[in-house]
């Protein structure tokens, strides 16, 4: 077709860089005038601590004693002072983040990858955590920078930045098995270490942290504020399903994502290069921990995006599945007219992130499941740095994870599980009939 000639590329991008960064300018300015709900709590929570009088007044701040312990310092401003300081920063994570991971997963930045950077703004986990003033942009960019030393084989660097994010908030817990499957004992204790002595030094400084024990932890655990919570017990509960019922499902799901996970680290050899394996095992361990926790929300989507992208750059149709699922899952309502409590009236609405997890949880789970399959190329060793097909229990260097080269690929087989196909067999399909309608096909 005329429209996609290479020579419209550039204007193609154009255009989309500045729909993009309207949008996310736009998420920016609505954030800067938002309650910042979520930082609220925060600010409040370390104003009280620096005056004296511990940090779990406030029961909806949840944070461990260490995460209380690194963010005193926005106590230490005014309320609104402190509120655009946080803005700024979760601004400039999430870019920084972005353009790391796109370095990471197409080995150079150009114009592509700038245009995909400027459109963060239209993913609903982005302009929330904008919105709320949580520290997930923060988390976000520990994550990705942990995720590039890993991919590089530096375990203890990543590790460091691993734990630091555990410290202030312990979402990424979950990816401390990436550590244990590969036997990087003195990462896993890196990982371990920076948060549990920033733990036992909160438990120290801040005189009520035993309420984190009695207070908090009860009331994360309990699945609290089901409007809120996009984990299969909200799920659950908008369905009516009953919660024995919903407690089964959980345990099935960790079960099957556990034994899977075991079972791909026995194999000897896998269709997948060092870097997709770790963006594979990141994505299934997050996503079944997101889907099997009492509590989960629709911004923790937010730490799904380096699997989410991942998936998106194996190929063209690929990359059209994966942008269904980001679109009609994790694309933001904000600011399109519809009221906001529509977005948690309407069930279907409501459930898009559980959806979006589901569905990324089954194309990791996929991958893992298909990879084994494959067999290790001939007459080179295991231990080679050309061995081109790697154990998916260990990471072997191999030139080609420079980051100086063009980007690995998964095989043109990789993303082609059941949701994948599915979803792009229906771009494809509607493609095919719009074909069919303008003319005759040869």
């Amino acid at each position: 077709m005329a429209w996609s000639h290479p020579k419209y590329r550039p204007w193609w991008l154009a255009l989309l860089a500045c729909v993009g960064s309207a949008l996310t300018i736009r998420q920016v300015l609505h954030a800067a005038s938002a309650r910042a709900i979520d930082f609220l709590h925060v600010w409040h929570a370390a104003h009280q601590f620096l005056a004296g009088a511990g940090a779990y007044h406030d029961p909806l701040f949840t944070y461990p004693p260490s995460g209380a312990l690194l963010v005193a310092p926005a106590g230490g401003l005014a309320y609104s002072l402190a509120r655009e300081c946080m803005l700024a920063v979760n601004v400039a994570c999430v870019m920084a983040a972005g353009l790391m991971l796109m370095r990471q997963l197409r080995g150079r930045l150009d114009a592509g990858a700038l245009v995909a950077v400027l459109g963060v703004g239209a993913l609903d986990a982005v302009a929330s955590t904008w919105a709320n003033g949580n520290v997930n942009g923060i988390l976000i960019l520990l994550e990705v920078v942990a995720l590039g030393q890993f991919v590089r084989g530096r375990w203890p660097v990543g590790a460091a930045a691993l734990g630091l994010s555990l410290a202030l908030k312990p979402v990424l817990l979950p990816m401390l098995a990436l550590l244990v499957v590969r036997r990087q004992w003195r990462a896993l204790l890196v990982a371990a270490g920076i948060p549990a002595m920033l733990l036992v030094i909160g438990c120290l400084t801040v005189p009520d942290a035993g309420r984190y024990l009695t207070v908090e932890l009860p009331y994360l655990l309990h699945g609290a504020q089901l409007r809120y919570n996009d984990s299969l017990v909200g799920l659950a509960f908008r369905l009516g399903v009953s919660s024995p019922v919903g407690l089964i499902v959980r345990m099935a799901l960790l079960a099957l994502a556990t034994g899977l996970y075991l079972r791909s680290t026995r194999l000897a050899t896998t269709r997948l290069d060092g870097r997709s394996v770790i963006f594979v095992e990141t994505g299934l361990v997050l996503s079944t921990t997101l889907l099997v926790s009492p509590m989960s929300e629709a911004y923790y989507t937010l730490f799904l995006l380096p699997s989410l992208l991942w998936w998106g750059m194996r190929g063209r149709g690929a990359g059209l599945a994966s942008a269904v699922v980001g679109v009609a899952c994790f694309g933001t309502l904000r600011l399109t007219g519809v009221p906001g409590d529509v977005h948690h009236s309407w069930t279907l609405l409501a459930i898009r992130p559980t959806i979006g997890w589901i569905a990324l949880f089954c194309v990791c789970a996929g991958i893992l499941a298909k990879a084994g399959r494959g067999a290790p190329t001939a007459n080179v060793s295991r231990h080679s740095r050309e061995y081109a097909v790697m154990p998916v229990g260990a990471f072997v260097p191999s030139d080609r994870d420079s980051t100086r080269g063009v980007p690995l690929t998964a095989g043109d087989d990789a993303w082609e599980t059941p949701v994948g196909l599915a979803l792009t067999r229906a771009v494809a399909t509607g493609k095919g009939r719009s074909a069919t309608r303008g003319g005759s096909v040869s």
